[in-house]
């Protein structure tokens, strides 16, 4: 009966032992999927905030280039007020 005993404690134990083992190996396996997925994560949300304020440095500077065209354009062609003390019939140059 003690033999009985026995067996059926160390089976319990090493049954109880392996599932343990089991469960850190897949808890394990778990861990790894998720940081390396969290990585992936990282590494796609740094190209996409590469891409973006290049992008928006790209547009800043169109902008930019496009304003001073206008402004330029507006200087070229229409008058400024110190013309217009002089003569108040037109806004046009020329």
């Amino acid at each position: 009966m003690i033999t009985f005993t026995l067996g059926f404690a160390a089976a319990i134990t090493t049954g109880a032992l392996v599932w343990v083992f089991v469960t850190l190996y897949k808890l394990k396996k778990k861990f790894n999927w998720m940081t390396d997925t969290w990585k992936n994560i990282i590494q796609d949300e740094e190209r996409f905030r590469e891409q973006y304020w290049r992008n928006r440095d790209d547009d800043q500077h169109a902008l930019n280039a496009r304003f001073d065209n206008a402004f330029n354009h507006f200087d070229r062609h229409f008058a400024t007020k110190e013309d217009l003390k002089g003569n108040k019939k037109t806004l046009l140059k020329g």
